[in-house]
């Protein structure tokens, strides 16, 4: 029998499960890939074979946290001009045709479970544009799918709002930075700052920041707080900006918010970086300022690099409502 003080214990633990937000995953396999958010949407996309560079085809299925419902929408990317309609074939037989609605061919809920169906299994999904064919491919479909299973506890989750945040106004403008609009900091106070996150981020997770002396931008964000913003890290074509919330003795860090920074603007850090130089696949993240600290809103990526420009999807791991 528990005694009152065990049952209390076990029921706050449930409760603080319980409480804790839901973390979005990215799970890749072969020529699949699912990314789920922390409301329990789960999108998983599909790819031609990395060998069929030049007639290049992907897929989109998006569903709900507890939903059977999937939506589907296919883009193909090739020497042949986008048409209006293509048809979309299966084991070499026509089985529909797909109209472009904006940016995309979209699948009827029929046609859309036909099509996860077939790459679930040994069939052949094609679509025909002219005289020309684009194979999706079967690889990795299944194993994709049972992840997005998982995670959406087979039907069982139930949808979770996006969490909400207030935005708060900050000091618009920087208060000290490096542009030619604007005061340089003096190379003591440069030099001050640098040291004290040289002393908090080591040389291997923050290489240029050890090995140069790149100017430090401050921006006022309200009061009692500054945001400084640095170089990182460096790449062949990216790079990251170190962001941290320093008090107003720039003596102190109160928050490291990202090593992944691109740019500021109006209590917002945006972060986006191509995983390779042609950059048809991207990351990104936003934080945001609530007053008191920055707060991530949104983590997403634009799918693998498979030859389509800017990346072939949007594929969120975590949303926010930002008022």
């Amino acid at each position: 029998m528990k005694t009152p003080y065990v049952a209390l214990l076990g029921s706050l633990i449930c409760a603080n499960a319980l409480a804790a937000p839901m973390q979005g995953i990215h799970f890749k396999h072969k020529d699949w890939e699912t990314a789920c958010d922390n409301t329990g949407t789960c999108r998983v996309a599909g790819y031609h074979h990395e060998s069929e560079y030049d007639k290049r085809i992907s897929v989109l299925f998006t569903r709900m946290a507890g939903s059977s419902a999937v939506s589907g929408e296919l883009s193909y990317a090739g020497e042949s001009v986008q048409q209006k309609t293509i048809n979309l074939l299966i084991n070499q037989k026509i089985i529909g045709k797909l109209i472009l609605q904006h940016d995309s061919y979209r699948l009827s809920p029929q046609i859309a479970q036909m099509v996860i169906a077939a790459t679930k299994g040994r069939d052949t999904v094609q679509i025909q544009v002219g005289k020309e064919i684009f194979t999706l491919s079967n690889a990795g479909a299944a194993a994709v799918w049972l992840k997005a299973d998982e995670f959406q506890q087979f039907g069982k989750l139930k949808p979770q709002p996006k969490p909400l945040i207030k935005k708060a106004q900050t000091v618009s403008g920087s208060l000290k930075t490096s542009g030619a609009s604007f005061a340089k900091i003096n190379s003591a106070e440069q030099n001050q700052i640098r040291q004290l996150l040289r002393s908090k981020l080591d040389s291997e997770t923050c290489h240029f920041l050890h090995e140069n002396t790149e100017a430090i931008a401050l921006y006022r964000l309200n009061s009692q707080n500054l945001l400084a913003e640095t170089i990182c890290w460096r790449g062949a074509y990216n790079e990251g900006l170190l962001a941290v919330v320093l008090d107003n003795s720039r003596k102190t860090i109160r928050q490291v918010v990202t090593l992944h920074a691109t740019d500021y603007n109006n209590g917002e850090i945006h972060g986006g970086h191509k995983s390779r130089g042609i950059g048809d696949c991207w990351s990104g993240e936003t934080h945001v300022w609530d007053g008191k600290r920055f707060i991530q809103t949104q983590e997403y990526s634009t799918g693998m690099c498979r030859g389509f420009a800017g990346g072939a999807w949007h594929l969120p791991t975590l949303v926010s409502d930002v008022k």
